[in-house]
């Protein structure tokens, strides 16, 4: 028993302290500006990417008026024909992608606060068992409460190129990261002293 604690300590340790490192390291040296962003129209970029859900909304709904108020009279193939490139249907494209931006990153960050706090019901389980001498059933619920909250914290997939978690999400895996790396530091130092002291609890 003690040989495989060992080696998913180790797994786990490994994992938890290469995430930790790699948020550290996102959040104080923050990727650069790229060369191309001269060549976007920023101010607009800015004044869309600064506003809160319910400016967005607010901003969409009037945009929506007066695309109702312009496409009044026209056909379904005119309205199929509009110019998406023009006004007020490029703030309308600008304003919807920002909203749906918003709903997406609300979504990554309550995933990280449920995978994390399952793992962490998961570890409490398994610790009671450690303390009952059920072994098995605390390897098992041990094992399966730090790989939910190892997968919470770490990087967020992407596709077609490596785009990094927004501030408030890799804030939170931070500190995610550093509490899971110092559970699973304590538990295993606890765990360590527990197998040499001879317990009934032993495992």
């Amino acid at each position: 028993m003690k040989p495989l604690l060992v080696t998913l300590g180790l797994l786990g340790l490994l994992i938890a302290t290469t995430q930790f490192l790699r948020h550290v390291c996102f959040v104080l040296m923050p990727p650069t500006a790229s060369a191309l962003d001269k060549f976007d129209d920023q101010p607009d970029k800015d004044s869309v990417a600064s506003l809160g859900i319910e400016e967005l909304l607010k901003k969409y709904e009037d945009v929506r008026r007066e695309i109702k108020v312009k496409d009044a009279g026209k056909n379904e193939e005119e309205r199929n024909k509009v110019n998406i490139w023009e006004e007020p249907y490029k703030t309308e494209n600008k304003l919807r992608s920002a909203i749906q931006t918003w709903e997406n990153r609300g979504r990554e960050v309550a995933e990280v606060h449920f995978f994390w706090w399952c793992g962490l019901f998961g570890v409490a389980i398994g610790s009671i068992g450690v303390l009952f001498g059920n072994r098995w059933f605390a390897v098992a619920l041990l094992t399966t409460g730090f790989v939910q909250m190892l997968y919470g914290t770490s990087p967020s997939i992407r596709f077609f190129g490596g785009v990094l978690e927004f501030e408030r999400l890799l804030m939170w895996k931070l500190i995610y990261s550093a509490a899971t790396l110092g559970l699973l530091l304590g538990l295993w130092i606890y765990l360590d002293r527990l197998t040499k002291t001879n317990s009934p609890a032993k495992v």
